[in-house]
Protein backbone atom coordinates (compact mmCIF):
# COMPACT_ATOMS: atom_id res chain seq x y z
CA UNK A 1 0.00 0.00 0.00
CA UNK A 2 1.41 3.11 -0.53
CA UNK A 3 1.83 6.20 1.77
CA UNK A 4 0.04 9.61 1.29
CA UNK A 5 0.90 12.44 1.88
CA UNK A 6 -0.75 14.83 4.36
CA UNK A 7 -4.14 16.22 3.47
CA UNK A 8 -4.38 19.39 1.67
CA UNK A 9 -6.45 22.30 2.58
CA UNK A 10 -9.40 23.12 -0.02
CA UNK A 11 -8.66 25.81 -2.17
CA UNK A 12 -10.64 29.09 -1.41
CA UNK A 13 -13.20 29.86 -3.82
CA UNK A 14 -11.99 32.36 -6.74
CA UNK A 15 -13.28 36.24 -6.29
CA UNK A 16 -15.04 37.14 -9.59
CA UNK A 17 -13.74 39.07 -12.03
CA UNK A 18 -14.36 42.69 -12.06
CA UNK A 19 -15.84 44.32 -14.37
CA UNK A 20 -14.70 47.78 -15.76
CA UNK A 21 -16.48 50.52 -13.92
CA UNK A 22 -19.82 51.98 -15.61
CA UNK A 23 -21.15 55.44 -15.87
CA UNK A 24 -23.38 55.01 -12.42
CA UNK A 25 -20.34 53.47 -10.19
CA UNK A 26 -18.36 56.84 -10.63
CA UNK A 27 -18.23 59.15 -7.44
CA UNK A 28 -19.89 62.11 -7.57
CA UNK A 29 -18.43 65.62 -7.71
CA UNK A 30 -19.40 67.80 -4.42
CA UNK A 31 -20.14 70.38 -6.61
CA UNK A 32 -22.93 68.75 -8.91
CA UNK A 33 -24.42 67.31 -5.90
CA UNK A 34 -24.38 70.61 -4.52
CA UNK A 35 -26.56 72.05 -7.97
CA UNK A 36 -28.56 68.87 -8.11
CA UNK A 37 -29.87 69.62 -4.21
CA UNK A 38 -29.95 73.44 -5.24
CA UNK A 39 -32.81 72.84 -8.08
CA UNK A 40 -34.72 70.22 -5.86
CA UNK A 41 -34.77 72.84 -3.38
CA UNK A 42 -36.33 75.60 -5.60
CA UNK A 43 -39.08 73.48 -6.84
CA UNK A 44 -40.61 73.65 -2.90
CA UNK A 45 -40.25 77.02 -2.81
CA UNK A 46 -43.83 79.11 -3.90
CA UNK A 47 -42.69 82.09 -6.81
CA UNK A 48 -42.95 85.74 -5.39
CA UNK A 49 -46.13 87.12 -5.64
CA UNK A 50 -46.47 90.36 -7.39
CA UNK A 51 -48.72 92.83 -7.55
CA UNK A 52 -49.56 95.18 -10.54
CA UNK A 53 -52.21 98.26 -10.34
CA UNK A 54 -55.58 97.16 -11.93
CA UNK A 55 -55.89 99.91 -14.98
CA UNK A 56 -59.74 99.71 -14.76
CA UNK A 57 -59.71 101.20 -11.17
CA UNK A 58 -62.52 102.70 -9.85
CA UNK A 59 -61.01 106.25 -8.63
CA UNK A 60 -58.32 108.04 -7.12
CA UNK A 61 -58.52 106.04 -3.86
CA UNK A 62 -58.82 103.01 -5.36
CA UNK A 63 -55.32 103.31 -7.13
CA UNK A 64 -53.84 105.25 -3.61
CA UNK A 65 -54.97 101.59 -1.99
CA UNK A 66 -53.33 99.23 -4.59
CA UNK A 67 -50.24 101.68 -4.33
CA UNK A 68 -50.10 100.49 -1.02
CA UNK A 69 -50.33 97.41 -1.07
CA UNK A 70 -47.39 97.52 -3.97
CA UNK A 71 -45.51 99.59 -1.55
CA UNK A 72 -46.06 101.34 1.31
CA UNK A 73 -43.16 103.30 0.53
CA UNK A 74 -44.20 104.19 -3.02
CA UNK A 75 -47.01 105.81 -2.28
CA UNK A 76 -45.08 107.83 0.67
CA UNK A 77 -43.03 109.08 -1.66
CA UNK A 78 -45.67 110.36 -4.19
CA UNK A 79 -47.45 112.03 -1.57
CA UNK A 80 -44.53 114.13 -0.55
CA UNK A 81 -43.83 114.78 -3.70
CA UNK A 82 -47.33 116.36 -4.54
CA UNK A 83 -46.91 117.93 -1.22
CA UNK A 84 -43.89 119.71 -2.68
CA UNK A 85 -44.89 121.02 -5.63
CA UNK A 86 -48.20 122.66 -4.16
CA UNK A 87 -46.06 124.37 -1.67
CA UNK A 88 -43.80 125.48 -4.37
CA UNK A 89 -46.74 127.06 -6.03
CA UNK A 90 -48.74 128.43 -3.53
CA UNK A 91 -45.90 129.60 -0.80
CA UNK A 92 -44.31 133.34 -1.93
CA UNK A 93 -40.84 132.85 -1.61
CA UNK A 94 -38.50 135.34 0.09
CA UNK A 95 -36.83 135.79 -3.03
CA UNK A 96 -38.89 137.03 -6.04
CA UNK A 97 -39.45 134.50 -8.30
CA UNK A 98 -38.00 134.46 -11.81
CA UNK A 99 -40.95 134.55 -14.81
CA UNK A 100 -39.51 133.11 -18.12
CA UNK A 101 -43.25 133.10 -19.84
CA UNK A 102 -42.63 133.00 -23.46
CA UNK A 103 -45.60 134.44 -24.71
CA UNK A 104 -46.33 138.19 -24.93
CA UNK A 105 -43.14 139.10 -22.92
CA UNK A 106 -41.63 139.68 -26.73
CA UNK A 107 -41.83 142.94 -28.78
CA UNK A 108 -40.27 143.37 -32.17
CA UNK A 109 -37.61 145.71 -31.99
CA UNK A 110 -38.79 148.74 -33.80
CA UNK A 111 -42.39 148.52 -33.29
CA UNK A 112 -44.60 151.64 -33.36
CA UNK A 113 -45.13 152.58 -30.39
CA UNK A 114 -48.64 155.18 -29.79
CA UNK A 115 -48.45 156.80 -26.73
CA UNK A 116 -51.59 158.20 -26.78
CA UNK A 117 -54.10 155.37 -25.12
CA UNK A 118 -57.79 154.94 -25.94
CA UNK A 119 -60.06 155.60 -23.04
CA UNK A 120 -60.00 152.17 -21.41
CA UNK A 121 -62.00 151.54 -18.13
CA UNK A 122 -60.62 150.87 -14.60
CA UNK A 123 -62.57 148.85 -12.53
CA UNK A 124 -63.15 149.66 -8.70
CA UNK A 125 -60.38 148.29 -6.83
CA UNK A 126 -57.87 147.90 -9.61
CA UNK A 127 -54.57 150.11 -10.46
CA UNK A 128 -53.88 151.27 -13.69
CA UNK A 129 -50.15 151.95 -15.33
CA UNK A 130 -50.96 154.76 -17.36
CA UNK A 131 -50.72 158.23 -16.20
CA UNK A 132 -47.64 160.82 -15.04
CA UNK A 133 -44.67 160.05 -13.03
CA UNK A 134 -45.67 159.23 -9.22
CA UNK A 135 -42.36 159.31 -7.92
CA UNK A 136 -39.34 161.37 -8.74
CA UNK A 137 -35.87 160.68 -10.18
CA UNK A 138 -34.37 161.62 -6.67
CA UNK A 139 -36.52 159.12 -5.25
CA UNK A 140 -35.62 156.23 -7.66
CA UNK A 141 -32.14 157.17 -7.53
CA UNK A 142 -32.48 156.47 -3.53
CA UNK A 143 -34.54 152.98 -3.73
CA UNK A 144 -31.95 151.49 -5.98
CA UNK A 145 -29.36 152.72 -3.81
CA UNK A 146 -30.88 150.86 -1.15
CA UNK A 147 -30.88 147.74 -2.20
CA UNK A 148 -27.68 147.74 -3.48
CA UNK A 149 -28.55 147.84 -7.20
CA UNK A 150 -26.63 147.66 -10.55
CA UNK A 151 -29.06 149.87 -11.98
CA UNK A 152 -28.49 152.79 -9.07
CA UNK A 153 -28.00 156.24 -10.98
CA UNK A 154 -30.84 155.40 -12.86
CA UNK A 155 -33.69 157.86 -11.88
CA UNK A 156 -33.63 160.17 -14.57
CA UNK A 157 -33.83 157.15 -17.33
CA UNK A 158 -37.03 155.92 -15.41
CA UNK A 159 -39.05 159.01 -15.26
CA UNK A 160 -37.77 160.43 -18.81
CA UNK A 161 -39.00 156.88 -20.38
CA UNK A 162 -42.15 157.00 -17.97
CA UNK A 163 -43.14 160.52 -19.11
CA UNK A 164 -42.57 159.63 -23.29
CA UNK A 165 -44.50 156.47 -22.58
CA UNK A 166 -47.28 158.16 -20.66
CA UNK A 167 -46.37 154.85 -18.02
CA UNK A 168 -45.99 156.25 -14.65
CA UNK A 169 -42.15 154.81 -13.78
CA UNK A 170 -43.25 154.01 -10.21
CA UNK A 171 -44.93 150.59 -11.86
CA UNK A 172 -41.94 149.98 -14.09
CA UNK A 173 -39.70 150.05 -10.97
CA UNK A 174 -41.54 147.59 -8.88
CA UNK A 175 -42.16 145.17 -11.60
CA UNK A 176 -38.10 145.39 -11.56
CA UNK A 177 -37.71 145.12 -8.27
CA UNK A 178 -40.22 142.05 -8.00
CA UNK A 179 -38.36 140.28 -11.06
CA UNK A 180 -34.73 140.42 -9.52
CA UNK A 181 -35.06 142.55 -6.51
CA UNK A 182 -33.75 145.58 -8.84
CA UNK A 183 -30.78 143.03 -10.26
CA UNK A 184 -29.38 142.01 -7.13
CA UNK A 185 -31.55 138.18 -6.64
CA UNK A 186 -28.59 135.60 -7.24
CA UNK A 187 -30.98 133.69 -8.89
CA UNK A 188 -31.74 136.43 -11.52
CA UNK A 189 -31.63 135.58 -15.25
CA UNK A 190 -29.80 138.56 -16.02
CA UNK A 191 -26.49 137.78 -14.58
CA UNK A 192 -23.79 137.04 -15.98
CA UNK A 193 -20.80 134.76 -15.38
CA UNK A 194 -18.50 137.28 -15.58
CA UNK A 195 -20.96 139.50 -13.11
CA UNK A 196 -21.98 141.44 -15.31
CA UNK A 197 -25.93 142.09 -16.03
CA UNK A 198 -28.17 141.90 -19.81
CA UNK A 199 -29.87 145.41 -17.95
CA UNK A 200 -33.09 143.23 -19.03
CA UNK A 201 -35.20 144.85 -15.95
CA UNK A 202 -37.79 142.64 -16.84
CA UNK A 203 -36.85 139.15 -18.05
CA UNK A 204 -37.93 139.68 -21.29
CA UNK A 205 -37.04 136.53 -23.25
CA UNK A 206 -34.95 136.80 -26.33
CA UNK A 207 -37.31 136.61 -29.63
CA UNK A 208 -35.56 138.24 -32.21
CA UNK A 209 -33.13 140.33 -30.37
CA UNK A 210 -30.32 141.00 -31.79
CA UNK A 211 -28.39 140.19 -28.92
CA UNK A 212 -28.89 137.71 -26.07
CA UNK A 213 -27.70 135.52 -22.67
CA UNK A 214 -29.87 132.22 -22.56
CA UNK A 215 -32.96 132.74 -23.25
CA UNK A 216 -33.30 136.67 -22.22
CA UNK A 217 -32.37 139.80 -24.56
CA UNK A 218 -28.73 141.39 -23.51
CA UNK A 219 -29.02 145.12 -23.95
CA UNK A 220 -26.14 147.25 -24.15
CA UNK A 221 -27.39 149.85 -20.90
CA UNK A 222 -29.81 150.12 -18.62
CA UNK A 223 -31.68 152.90 -20.74
CA UNK A 224 -32.27 150.12 -23.46
CA UNK A 225 -33.21 147.75 -21.20
CA UNK A 226 -35.72 150.10 -18.93
CA UNK A 227 -36.99 151.60 -22.41
CA UNK A 228 -37.77 147.98 -23.84
CA UNK A 229 -39.89 147.46 -20.54
CA UNK A 230 -41.42 150.16 -21.14
CA UNK A 231 -42.30 149.37 -24.98
CA UNK A 232 -43.67 146.10 -24.06
CA UNK A 233 -46.09 147.07 -21.73
CA UNK A 234 -47.89 150.30 -24.23
CA UNK A 235 -47.24 147.85 -27.42
CA UNK A 236 -48.41 144.34 -26.46
CA UNK A 237 -50.73 145.22 -23.33
CA UNK A 238 -52.27 148.53 -23.81
CA UNK A 239 -52.68 148.72 -27.47
CA UNK A 240 -52.26 145.11 -28.02
CA UNK A 241 -54.72 143.99 -25.95
CA UNK A 242 -56.42 146.45 -24.21
CA UNK A 243 -55.55 146.01 -21.12
CA UNK A 244 -53.51 149.23 -18.35
CA UNK A 245 -54.48 147.41 -14.73
CA UNK A 246 -51.40 145.86 -12.50
CA UNK A 247 -54.62 143.34 -12.04
CA UNK A 248 -55.15 142.69 -16.21
CA UNK A 249 -51.56 142.68 -17.01
CA UNK A 250 -49.31 140.40 -14.59
CA UNK A 251 -51.84 137.31 -14.79
CA UNK A 252 -50.39 137.35 -18.50
CA UNK A 253 -47.41 138.90 -17.92
CA UNK A 254 -46.27 136.13 -15.40
CA UNK A 255 -48.81 133.50 -15.39
CA UNK A 256 -49.86 131.24 -13.19
CA UNK A 257 -48.55 128.01 -13.71
CA UNK A 258 -45.05 129.61 -12.59
CA UNK A 259 -46.03 132.17 -10.50
CA UNK A 260 -47.77 133.39 -7.33
CA UNK A 261 -50.39 136.16 -9.11
CA UNK A 262 -52.08 137.40 -6.32
CA UNK A 263 -49.01 137.82 -4.31
CA UNK A 264 -47.30 139.35 -7.66
CA UNK A 265 -50.12 142.11 -7.44
CA UNK A 266 -49.83 142.86 -3.95
CA UNK A 267 -46.10 143.21 -4.08
CA UNK A 268 -45.97 145.91 -6.67
CA UNK A 269 -49.01 147.74 -5.75
CA UNK A 270 -47.71 147.55 -2.17
CA UNK A 271 -44.98 148.66 -3.22
CA UNK A 272 -46.50 151.53 -5.27
CA UNK A 273 -48.62 152.21 -2.66
CA UNK A 274 -45.85 153.00 -0.29
CA UNK A 275 -43.85 155.12 -2.12
CA UNK A 276 -47.07 157.58 -3.10
CA UNK A 277 -48.05 157.99 1.04
CA UNK A 278 -44.60 157.24 2.53
CA UNK A 279 -42.29 158.50 0.47
CA UNK A 280 -38.55 157.54 0.66
CA UNK A 281 -36.20 156.57 2.99
CA UNK A 282 -33.32 158.30 2.25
Amino acid sequence: MGLKGPPQAPKPPEAPAKSPPGPDDTPEPPLVRSARDLQRARQFVEPPVTRSIDPGYGGPWDLLAQLLQSGPWLAVLVSAACLLVLYTLWVQPERTRISTYPGPRSVPINAEVQTSYPQLPTAPGENSLIGPPTITAEQIDAILAQYGSPAAGTGRVWVELGIRYNIDPAYALAFFIHESSAGTNPAWAGIKPDGTTTHNVGNIICAGYPTCFNRFRDYPNWEAGIEDWYKLISVEYINGRGVHTVEQIIPIYAPSFENNVPAYINAVNNLVHTWRTEGVRR
